[in-house]
């Protein structure tokens, strides 16, 4: 399977990267005590150093605002799945458990402040791409269907992570001021919790302006 990014991302996304951990042989469905754990502890900390305005002004989350700032007022309201969880935690809620692997994807993604996601590989149908919807919309979509959007908020039911999920792809959306150093330093410590805690086998790359595919 095949993944990349359209070259015309780069017109409004210059910099644009995604990290990528492809995994084989996942057993995400037995129950973890740590991962439970974890998001309590990476929820407090959220409590304890941020607040509404901190979020917006956090140097990585506004690096995402910048970018969207161009598709003009249709857009206005985007936020990332950072956003949503943070808000979530800074409203006084707690991050809902679904299995091991979403959990771990919402810990890092809490952890990290980037725009982080995990599809299931097996409900994909063709060639995976990056590409720009109308309007100029960042999107991520295979042959069929866009699977992620409004800056992996909104991810695209067919592809889910389940209890069953052996084969899947966790992906962060990257921007400056994070770079290609720091975001491969995300992507071997995320991959090495996963293997801890789900097992299987992992292809770590990132694909930037430079590598723009790579295989699964």
């Amino acid at each position: 399977m095949k993944i990349s990014i359209d070259k015309a991302v780069f017109a409004s996304h210059d910099h644009f990267m995604v990290g990528c951990l492809a995994y084989s042989g996942l057993n995400v469905s037995k129950a973890s005590l740590e991962i439970p754990e974890m998001l309590r502890d990476i929820e407090e900390y959220v409590r304890l150093n941020f607040n509404e305005d901190a979020v917006q002004s956090h140097h990585l989350i506004s690096a995402w605002k910048a970018a969207v700032a161009h598709y003009g007022e249709k857009f206005h309201h985007y936020q990332t799945n950072v956003e949503q969880l943070m808000k979530v935690v800074l409203t006084g809620g707690e991050i809902k458990s679904e299995n091991k692997l979403v959990d771990l994807v919402h810990f890092f993604t809490l952890k990290f402040l980037v725009p982080m996601n995990v599809i299931d590989l097996k409900k994909v149908s063709g060639k995976l791409l990056f590409t720009l919807a109308e309007g100029g919309e960042l999107v991520f979509k295979d042959d069929k269907h866009v699977l992620a959007r409004k800056l992996n908020y909104e991810l695209n039911s067919k592809v889910v992570v389940t209890d069953k999920t052996t084969d899947a792809l966790v992906y962060i959306e990257a921007l400056p001021p994070l770079n290609v150093q720091q975001l491969d330093n995300i992507l071997q410590e995320a991959a090495g919790l996963v293997k801890a805690f789900c097992g299987g086998k992992v292809k770590r790359f990132i694909l930037t302006k430079e590598k723009l595919s790579a295989e699964i």
